[in-house]
């Protein structure tokens, strides 16, 4: 109500009280059975075979699902949820990295159990925003007969510090489709920062840092702690404990400044005033300076070849000026002894391979500048050899060698060295090959890895995996309609019979049809007949529905093979849906089965009617080609009585349960007198009127079709009492025509009187 405040007109708006119900889908198709590839247990929704493809592989001979599924899409599917399961013994590939020092770090594990997971190769490598802390993880399929490599996916910048934003976990459980990361808990060492600026001195007394400097620090992302430098004692006053305060040495009567802290991350960040030593010796990631958490050398080893100058030789080299930069002639990569290239990196008239604008000599900045001018010079001349596959990067302090093709073993083994001057052997770098990829699978070459575990793709399903995956589907499946069980290579007809009827409970539950395919041993009209009243045993025959014979279908090995119909009478009856309507019986002329060859066993018209009589819907080959010729639900033999006897009535009947228990939701809570129930009458009268008019019931006027009751007949002043609202719809459904009686008369010639 608006608040009536000065004399005049007052608009409103008044809710007109018409709630719209919209039909819910009727053809979704639920697959649930072993697959050559995908997530365990995810149902996958897929809008085309391709996409399934995609998602669940090619086929395997194990089971009919992928055979299944291609004939559904064939026969006028649009939407298939699938579901894959096999027994407990279903593995996935994994491997489990280390660090530098040899620790186990990080286990990768494959998304995806079986075999295929074998196929996945992961690379790392630390050229991210800040070298010395994260690092980057490529995860890569290579096709294990081909080699050729596809869904590569990168996942940059990743902390093994649990609860940093981009720790590796999370980051990799969140967006990577193929693996899943387990950070493997090791004690932590120290962490460290190392200013960027040489300065006179050699040890704290002497060095060349101005008294009250302030030096500003927090550790393990506390509060900052101010610590002041004393330069006639060498000491800092309130340094938090466990902080150890050092110099690394830079070459004669040069240092820099190190900040070591046992088990602990330690930041150097400016302390704002004017003695502070963060600006004066450059320290932080964000000055140029080198600094490393015990996370951070936890990270897993980089792939590929890598040479790093230890921080002692990094002030040498900072402090190294243009004039002697003169560090290496050559480089020649080594693989075992053997070396593979010799690269020649002079480029001036004075037989240096770089000659650029390096002035200051305080810096480590320069040291990256360096490296990035051999990177450089190193790839312009890869790239000038033919089939040559190595290239350089620069990681922070690291200079990296990658292969860009070969397999994953790849590179282990490999050293590189220099001549002249010796730029890795006299500046301390150590280099370590490793391979191109760690592998998901045993025999990965690589020096920090675990040997990998192999992925398995389990074995045929048992009733119990079935019945876990009716629970999950319950969970995370907002609906579907028809549900579809492949048969298992492994699987035995009596194997399969114990599956019907938890499956058609499940249906039942969930407002679905079950199609039933028929025993492989039923090679005969007469072996339906004499088999098919086993079958019903213990199943919710309404929401059952059997087709006979088998199809002759080519399978994914382009081999021909009987196939269950289940598949393909799925595509049809969604077919029908779209085309005539859920009212519609899947079966005629119209309902002609598409992408098959044929059917196993081809049956007469005296063997149709046996199996008409029994619910068996008859699969038939006519002139215009192979049809479904049945239209009765299990539950619809001759004598049984029921009123779900045909397929079209059941169906329509989920239909209009599942749309107005959906569309009447916003009725629930509402105060429960007449304007709620004329609410109801009229969104569920419009609902009903709608069908009506496209012909979905019986009679020619409305009140002969359907009707909609929610009064104070149906609902008493208990109910009201309790909470409920009675509504009654009723409906006249439309029934098939299975038999078309034509009497034929002839007309006696008129006799002349």
């Amino acid at each position: 109500m608006v608040a009536l405040t000065y004399p005049g007109v007052y608009i409103q708006e008044v809710p007109s009280g018409v709630r719209t119900i919209t039909g819910v889908s009727t053809s979704t198709a639920l697959f649930v059975g072993r697959t050559e590839r995908g997530v365990m247990n995810k149902p996958t929704r897929v809008f085309n075979f391709t996409e399934f493809q995609r998602n669940f592989g090619a086929g395997t001979e194990e089971s009919e699902l992928a055979t299944a599924v291609r004939l559904f899409f064939t026969n006028g599917g649009t939407v298939a949820i699938i579901t894959r399961i096999a027994d407990d013994t279903a593995t996935p590939a994994s491997v489990t990295l280390e660090d530098l020092a040899g620790n186990s770090v990080l286990k990768v594990t494959a998304r995806e159990a079986g075999r295929r997971g074998s196929e996945l190769r992961v690379a790392i490598d630390y050229a991210t925003q800040n070298p010395s802390e994260l690092f980057n993880l490529t995860v890569t399929r290579v096709n294990s007969t081909s080699l050729q490599e596809s869904e590569t996916e990168v996942h940059s910048n990743l902390s093994m510090r649990p609860g940093d934003p981009r720790f590796v976990d999370d980051i990799v459980g969140q967006n990577s489709a193929l693996v899943t990361t387990e950070r493997v808990p090791v004690v932590l060492g120290n962490g460290f920062s190392v200013g960027a600026r040489v300065v006179d001195g050699t040890n704290l007394t002497d060095i060349d840092i101005p008294d009250g400097a302030v030096l500003t620090l927090v550790v393990d992302g506390g509060n900052p702690a101010n610590a002041v430098f004393d330069a006639d004692t060498g000491t800092f006053a309130g340094l938090p404990a466990g902080i150890l305060v050092t110099v690394v040495q830079a070459g004669t009567g040069k240092a820099l400044l190190r900040v070591t802290s046992a088990g602990s991350a330690v930041q150097v960040i400016p302390s704002g005033g004017a003695n502070d030593i963060a600006t004066y010796m450059q320290m932080g990631a964000a000055r140029g300076g080198l600094e490393q958490s015990p996370y951070g050398a936890q990270r897993p080893a980089p792939t590929g070849l890598h040479t790093t100058i230890s921080h002692e030789n990094l002030g040498r080299l900072a402090a190294l000026d243009q004039e002697n930069f003169q560090i290496a002639d050559a480089i020649a990569i080594e693989v075992d002894g053997t070396t593979l290239e010799v690269f020649n990196l002079n480029t001036t008239g004075t037989g240096r391979f770089y000659k650029g604008n390096i002035t200051s000599l305080d810096s480590l900045l320069n040291v990256q500048e360096k490296l990035h001018a051999l990177a450089a010079q190193f790839n312009t001349k890869a790239q000038g050899k033919a089939n040559f596959p190595w290239r350089a990067q620069v990681h922070g302090y690291t200079l990296a060698f990658y292969r860009l093709t070969g397999g994953a073993n790849l590179g282990a083994g490999v050293t590189v060295t220099s001549t002249g001057a010796g730029l890795f052997d006299n500046f301390g770098f150590a280099d370590f090959g490793n391979a191109r990829y760690y592998s998901l699978a045993p025999g990965g070459a690589g020096g920090f890895q675990t040997d990998g575990t192999e992925g398995f793709d389990g074995d045929r399903p048992t009733p119990t995996d079935y019945d876990e995956a009716y629970e999950l589907i319950d969970r995370e499946v907002d609906i579907f309609n028809i549900l579809v069980l492949p048969r298992d290579a492994k699987a035995s007809d009596a194997d399969r019979n114990v599956l019907w009827g938890p499956a058609s409970a499940f249906c039942q539950r969930r407002r679905a049809v079950l199609l039933v395919d028929p025993p492989s041993s039923w090679v005969t009209a007469a072996d339906v007949t004499a088999g098919i009243a086993g079958l019903r045993v213990g199943l919710v025959k309404d929401h059952s529905i059997l087709y006979w014979s088998r199809l002759l279908a080519l399978n994914e090995f382009n081999l021909v093979k009987p196939v269950d119909p289940s598949g393909a009478m799925a595509g049809v009856i969604a077919r029908t849906d779209a085309q005539r309507g859920v009212w519609k019986a899947p079966a005629g002329l119209e309902a002609d089965i598409r992408g098959i060859l044929g059917v196993e066993r081809q049956t007469s018209d005296p063997e149709n009617g046996d199996l008409n009589q029994q619910a068996a819907n008859n699969i038939r080959v006519f002139t215009g080609g192979i049809v479904s010729w049945g239209a009765r639900t299990m539950d619809g033999y001759d004598n049984s009585g029921s009123e779900y006897k045909y397929v079209p009535v059941r169906r329509l009947a989920l239909y209009l349960a599942e749309s107005l228990r959906r569309g009447l939701q916003f009725a629930v809570f509402e105060p429960n007198d007449e304007p709620l129930w004329a609410q109801i009458r009229l969104a569920a009268g419009a609902f009903m009127h709608g069908l009506f008019r496209q012909g979905a019931f019986q009679g020619q006027k409305k009140s002969d079709a359907y009707f909609v009751k929610v009064d104070a007949e149906t609902t008493t002043q208990n109910d009201i009492n309790l909470g409920i609202v009675n509504v009654i719809v009723g409906f006249a459904p439309l029934k098939p025509a299975e038999f078309v009686v034509v009497q034929l008369k002839q007309i006696a010639g008129q006799i002349q009187t």
